[in-house]
């Protein structure tokens, strides 16, 4: 045993020795070289400085030294504050260094006590282009303390600026822009100059005033310097805010006054006329002393102040409102701030509130609560002008909506579509104006609002370049922020537009289609689109957009686009127009009216054209329009260029200009409907590039004839088959996306393509509400289905259908159906399905015993997509609580749906006795690790039938032979009579052995190994059975064999004489005396102790264990022969000479001693062998036929002498040995 543990062990290390590593730990050498040389000492560098130029286009011929001497000091000035090269305090000096391509920056410190200001000159190496800034070393440029621009020496001071006289330690950044060189530094410190510093410090002006009236201004103006002032003037404006600026009115008025000293005041009173232009309103009056700077000042920038009440010019509310305001009935003026309102206006308010505002009331705020799933409305109409704005704000003041839109009295605001919409609550309403009085009403609705979802794109991302034709993948986000979770389908879809911003006429490259998203969850999506092969090239912008039909009813559908970060190369950007053909003229379009290319009258058409900023900067196009009608224009400019666009009259007047910088979408139109002759001029502000222009009707009282114009169906270079016979080819697994057109002359559209490699097609197709087109779909001749103009948005794939993976080819056919327009058409291959496996069937064994075998069988199947390999699956155990407890089999295969492979099978298990007894069930598991992507995972799994099982131990917990006789009663009466041993016997006790199988155990059957006796009621050796071997003619009355009547019965007239109990016929003694004990022959035994060897009991027996066979006869003498011989005997033993009776006597001792031995070796076996030698003696003479087992057979007589004893009162057993001792002996 211990030999074999140590072999299996020398197994075990020599499986797991190669896991053991072989890495060698690093010496204290390598440790150390192996370290990093980052220095935690090293200080932190600052970003550089916000504000400045950042484009670097220094020389390229680097013309510092490689180890530098920036102010005359070995190395680099360095690159940031932290390690700037200090010119020490108050300094004036004259440095020299140098920057280049790969040193764009130095930096110098320095600092100065109170009282002084530094003056700095940067002289700049020619050709260079260096800039120079003073840093007060918190990110923050001094007041007018930089110099950009006047190359070749920049200046900069500290006088006049905020650290003019305030000690510190100030930087200076030197900047390369443009070249490279060896640069001078030129410092000067100076003490601070005396200077006056004049400010406003008080104004009383009038609240109301009317244009043209003269009113009073008082203010007071202070000298905070140290030093007195010159001569200076004093300027007024009148501004609608605190700050002046272009817009505000700058009056002729001004006021002089004499030197002012230092650190004393003056007051003054000047008397103004109000410009008679001036517009009614509120205005601040805006007191300037010395505002136009003739006097140099300690500080430049805190002259002039604001009046803090402001002038209302015109009317006012008292004008309205003579007894006094009445905002929303209140009887007062509405708060002024929305901290102030303690009072709702109304819960759950609907109705109209009204209130004034003027120049001195320029903020009214209400307050509304709205319940829960409610949202809250307000339009403020403004009486008389145009300057009321609203502002509708939460609970703690935060922006909700609002509304400064100009050129309109209506302004309105909601909660309905942004973050707060259906929440309820407390809500302000801030009502302002900029100008002006008078009265305004309010609004107010509280409406239910029904929660929803609400969709936005986010992280859009995409290729950076690719070309016309190819397949691209597009990522997204798509959020809900809304109330309710998306449950509904939605389609995504994605464009390339030549702007940020989405029209009709982008190009759509893709979509697909969401199913949910939660609250506050996002989900993933992806979108392989086809760039058409049609596309002018040039950088996109990737729009991606949810819901762009408005299918779902969501809380805000105007966040519904997201774009990618980086713009997509589509091709190359072109450098000119290689070859002009605009509007497929074969040429340029021409450059004026004169030449200008006719698209004829009443044109529908979009054209092609391209321009060049610098050879082709102009395309004339002319059209004519019929009288009644209008003309527009949109033209769709080059990616990556600034086009314009003008519409001319005949006579050459321009009528509408386009010129949105940088828009992709310049559009004119008219608007007389006088029809004429038009000019459509697009020029080139910058760059190159093919542009589109769609040219329309814009007035719908006459609908021209509509015309494709130029086809490019499906970006295909030309018009698609109308036959559907021999449709346009798209080849195998199409990815083809892009527009198409029908017109009077072109009424169908036909296309065809193939699917192979179970490949799926998903077929999206979207026409223009207006028009009337059919579209049908066939495989083969075979049709499939149609759609007319009701279906806005068609959608059809094989994914999911009967057709799902199948090699197919089909056709789709567009009809024109009467109508013209364009259709977009989406043709796009998606990849096989997802295999879906299923659990058909499973069959569990039958009810067993622990121990034995059980059998199962299996069935499942790929209903759906293709196989990605082989599949696992498993036959697993179930308890009665449906836990696995062992795994039966488990294999794998391969299913494929496309031909509709199934797997089935059967198998069996060996059940441990151990198990346990109780109801079981098997389950059928495919894909248990889950390691292949379904369509759906819910259906892998099947329960089969319960059986139960039942332990062994169990089941012979009351029958331990196992012979089914219980070893307690169990009710039905029936109790193992040898529970120990196996036995079917049923006849004299239940469950004994019974070799015969007759019913009868082997102990009490007479014949053990004859099934036919098995009792011998009368006890004469012959059994009942009567026709069983030796049968008992007579059972129940002991007889012999030859007896009256036939085997088993008695003799006929069977006597005794003497009655001693043998009969006559037996009896040699018959006249024995009734008182005398007899043998077996009938005679007397005589008591001879002294001459037997059985201690007295037996005289004729010398071997002392049976009677003599003659006892008491007389012995007459009359043998002369006998004696003699006798004599001789005594003499001579066996007639042997003395000498051979020694040597046999020898002989015959040696012979004893030797059995003696063998005797003692064979007693020594002990009782076991013994008893296991009579057992093999005893079976050897049943296998031979003896019952008997090796003693002599039983003679007749010997069995009827038997019950003659029996007759005579013997119990059987002793009659049965007294017959066989003298019979069998005989």
């Amino acid at each position: 045993m211990r030999t074999r543990i140590l072999i299996g062990l020398l197994f075990l290390t020599a499986a797991f020795a190669p896991l053991a590593t072989n890495q060698i730990p690093l010496g204290i050498d390598e440790v150390f070289t192996s370290e990093t040389n980052d220095d935690p000492r090293e200080p932190t560098k600052m970003n550089k400085l916000s504000g400045t130029r950042t484009v670097n286009n220094a020389g390229g011929r680097a013309p510092c030294p490689t180890i530098q001497t920036d102010a005359g000091m070995t190395g680099d000035a360095g690159n940031d504050s932290n390690t700037s090269r200090p010119l020490g305090q108050n300094p004036t000096t004259s440095k020299t260094g140098c920057m280049d391509a790969t040193d764009d920056a130095d930096f110098y410190s320095f600092s100065y006590t109170s009282g002084k200001d530094i003056d700095v000159e940067l002289v700049v190496p020619a050709g260079a282009d260096f800039d120079l800034y003073l840093w007060d070393g918190v990110s923050q440029y001094p007041y007018n303390a930089y110099s950009e621009f006047a190359d070749p020496l920049e200046k900069v001071t500290s006088i006049g600026s905020s650290i003019s006289g305030v000690a510190g330690t100030y930087y200076l950044r030197l900047q390369v822009w443009t070249g490279d060189g060896t640069y001078t530094l030129r410092t000067w410190t100076n003490n601070s100059p005396p200077a006056p510093d004049l400010l406003t410090t008080a104004i009383t002006s009038p609240s109301r005033g009317n244009a043209s009236d003269v009113v009073d201004i008082a203010y007071t103006i202070e000298n905070i310097g140290n030093d007195n002032s010159s001569n200076f003037n004093v300027t007024f404006i009148l501004s609608e805010d605190e700050t002046y600026d272009w817009s505000d009115t700058l009056l002729s008025h001004i006021e002089n006054h004499t030197n002012l000293g230092e650190n004393t005041s003056l007051n003054n009173t000047a008397t103004i006329t109000i410009p008679s232009t001036l517009a009614n309103g509120s205005y601040h009056w805006l007191v300037w002393p010395d505002a136009y700077g003739t006097i140099t000042e300690k500080n430049e920038s805190n002259n002039m102040m604001a009046s803090p009440v402001k002038m209302t010019v015109g009317e006012s509310c008292e004008d309205f409102h003579p007894s006094g305001q009445d905002d929303a009935s209140s009887g007062q003026d509405a708060a002024a701030n929305w901290s102030d309102v303690t009072t709702a206006t109304g819960d759950n308010y609907t109705g109209m509130i009204s209130g004034c505002m003027d120049g001195n009331d320029g903020n009214d705020n209400y307050r509304f609560d709205v319940p829960i799933n409610h949202d809250l409305k307000v339009v403020l109409t403004s009486q008389g002008d145009d300057r009321g704005y609203i502002d509708l704000l939460s609970s703690n003041g935060s922006f909700v909506d609002f509304d400064y839109s100009w050129n309109t009295s209506t302004k309105s605001a909601t909660t309905s579509g942004g973050d707060y919409d259906g929440d309820g609550g407390i809500f302000y309403v801030n009502i302002s104006h900029s100008e002006g009085a008078g009265n305004y009403t309010l609004d107010v609705w509280t409406n239910y609002s029904a929660p929803a979802p609400n969709l936005f794109v986010e992280d859009v991302s995409g290729p950076l370049t690719s070309n016309p034709g190819d397949s691209i993948t597009i990522d997204f986000d798509i959020s809900n922020d809304g109330k309710v979770d998306l449950s509904n389908s939605t389609l995504v879809s994605a464009w390339l537009s030549v702007s940020t911003d989405w029209s009709e006429y982008d190009h759509e490259i893709g979509n697909t289609t969401i199913s949910s998203v939660v609250v506050n969850g996002t989900t993933n999506g992806q979108i392989n689109g086809l760039v058409p092969q049609d596309i002018i090239e040039g950088n996109y912008s990737i729009i991606v957009i949810v819901d762009g039909d408005e299918m779902i009813d969501e809380v805000n559908d105007d966040d519904n686009t997201g774009n990618a970060l980086e713009q997509v190369l589509i091709g190359s950007i072109p450098s000119g127009c290689s070859s002009q053909n605009d509007a497929l003229s074969g040429g340029d379009a021409g450059n004026d009216a004169n030449s200008a290319y006719d698209l004829g009258t009443d044109a529908s058409v979009e054209v092609i054209g391209c321009l060049d900023k610098n050879s082709d900067a102009s395309d004339f196009y002319k059209v004519t329009m019929s009288s009644g009608m209008d003309i527009s224009a949109i033209l769709i400019v080059a990616p990556s260029s600034d086009f314009d666009l003008d519409l001319n009259n005949a006579q050459g007047q321009m009528l509408v200009q386009s010129w949105g910088a940088g828009s992709n979408d310049e559009d004119v139109a008219s608007d007389d409907g006088a029809g004429g002759v038009f000019y459509l001029e697009v020029s080139a502000w910058s760059d190159a590039g093919e542009y589109r222009l769609i040219i329309n009707d814009a007035n719908d009282q006459v609908t021209p004839v509509f015309t494709c114009g130029q086809q490019m169906d499906l970006g295909l270079n030309g018009d698609a088959s109308d036959a559907s016979s021999s449709p346009t080819a798209l080849g195998d697994n199409p990815m083809q996306i892009g527009m198409g057109c029908l017109d009077g002359n072109d009424v169908a559209d036909a296309y065809g393509f193939s699917l192979t490699e179970q490949q799926n097609i998903e077929i999206t197709f979207s026409q223009d509400g207006e028009s009337n087109f059919m579209v049908a779909l066939y495989e083969g001749n075979n049709f499939i289905e149609s759609w007319d103009n009701t279906t806005a948005l068609v959608e059809w794939e094989t994914l999911g259908t009967e057709r799902e993976g199948t090699d197919l080819s089909y056709r789709v056919v567009i009809g024109a159906n009467g109508g013209v327009g364009y259709y977009n058409l989406s043709i796009t291959t998606t990849d096989a399905a997802a295999p879906d496996y299923v659990a058909d069937v499973v069959n569990c064994p039958i009810d067993l015993i622990s121990g034995e075998e059980g059998y199962f069988g299996w069935e499942f199947s790929n209903i759906n997509g293709v196989s990605q390999g082989p599949v696992s699956f498993s036959i697993s155990l179930l308890d009665e609580n449906s836990q696995v407890i062992a795994v039966l089999y488990n294999s794998s295969a391969i299913l494929d749906s496309s031909n509709a492979e199934m797997e089935s099978g059967s198998s069996s298990y060996g059940f441990p006795e151990a198990m346990e007894s109780g109801s079981y069930s098997c389950q059928l598991e495919v894909d248990q690790e889950m390691l292949i992507v379904e369509d759906n995972e819910s259906n892998n799994i099947i329960i089969g039938n319960s059986f139960n099982i039942t332990n062994y131990w169990d089941l012979w917990a009351n029958d331990i032979d196992q012979d089914g006789y219980n070893t307690t009663d169990t009710g039905d009466g029936i109790v193992d009579a040898c529970p120990e041993s196996f036995g079917e016997s049923t006849g004299d006790g239940y469950g004994c052995p019974d070799i015969d199988a007759d019913g009868w155990s082997n102990a009490n059957d007479i014949m053990p190994l004859d099934a036919s006796q098995w009792v011998d009621s009368d006890g004469d050796g012959y059994g009942d059975n009567s026709n069983g071997t030796d049968g008992d003619q007579c059972p129940d009355v002991a007889g012999v064999y030859n007896g009256e009547g036939g085997q088993g019965c008695p003799l006929a007239g069977a006597v005794d004489t003497d009655g001693d109990g043998v009969l006559d016929e037996m009896d040699d003694c018959p006249e024995t005396p009734a008182e005398d004990e007899v043998d077996v022959k009938g005679c007397t035994i005589v008591d001879n102790s002294g001459n037997n060897g059985n201690g007295g009991t037996d005289p004729g027996n010398q071997g002392g264990d049976e009677p003599d066979e003659v006892t008491n006869e007389p012995d007459n003498g009359d043998d002369p022969i006998e004696e003699e011989d006798d004599a001789a005997l005594g003499d001579n033993v066996l007639g042997l000479s003395e000498d051979e009776t020694l040597q046999y006597g020898m002989l015959g001792g040696a012979i004893l001693v030797v059995l003696m031995l063998l005797i003692l070796i064979l007693r020594g076996r002990g009782e076991d062998d013994d008893e296991l030698a009579i057992n093999q003696a005893f079976n050897t003479g049943l296998m031979n036929g003896d019952p008997y087992g090796g003693v002599a057979a039983r003679t007749p007589e010997a069995m009827a002498y038997e019950q003659q004893l029996i007759a005579s009162g013997y119990d059987a057993a002793t009659a049965r040995a007294y017959a066989d001792h003298y019979f069998n002996n005989q």
